[in-house]
């Protein structure tokens, strides 16, 4: 019903009836509504901006596995937003939700592991995520992994793709 309230949809928009359903969910447990108000305090959708009390709640949400909450912790430890900056802690959430499948942090994942960035680099790991996040249909990985396959021995390309070709995600929460 929060939704509902944010959106609009079939309801007067509400943010200030979203944010109290949200509050009371987030507080029983509710994974998805932990993510969702710290995204509101992270925009100040319906409430002031407060991006330390919207790390810690999409913090709550993704060490309860949540993919998407996971990729946002990452962002905010890599950009030191509501926390301080911590790349290597940052690389940690990328990866987290990448072994998820979840295509935006394949990338990110491959992009660190491309630079060296809060973890030791390895090109074969990185071209490997960047094709996962490239065939789960991330657009701007495709480009990554022309550029860096272009700078990569062929051997290890093939490998990269090998490996892509026999990963499997780890299991998925529903949600």
């Amino acid at each position: 019903m929060a939704l509902a309230f944010i959106s609009g949809a079939n309801v007067p928009q509400d943010f200030g009836r979203a944010v109290e359903l949200l509050q009371q969910a987030a507080a029983a447990g509710s994974v998805r509504s932990q993510y969702t108000l710290g995204k509101m305090y992270y925009y100040g959708s319906g409430l002031d901006a407060d991006a330390d009390e919207a790390f810690r709640l999409i913090l709550m949400a993704a060490e309860a596995g949540f993919h998407k909450a996971q990729y946002n912790v990452g962002k905010m430890y890599r950009d030191g937003d509501g926390v301080t900056e911590d790349k290597p802690e940052a690389f940690k959430w990328f990866l987290a939700a990448a072994q998820q499948g979840y295509a935006k942090a394949q990338n990110h994942a491959g992009v660190r592991f491309a630079r060296g960035e809060g973890v030791e680099k390895d090109e074969i790991r990185a071209l490997m995520y960047l094709i996962l996040a490239d065939r789960n249909g991330y657009t701007a990985a495709h480009q990554n992994v022309i550029d860096l396959s272009a700078r990569m021995p062929e051997d290890l390309v093939q490998q990269a793709m090998d490996m892509a070709r026999a990963w499997k995600p780890v299991a998925r929460l529903a949600w």
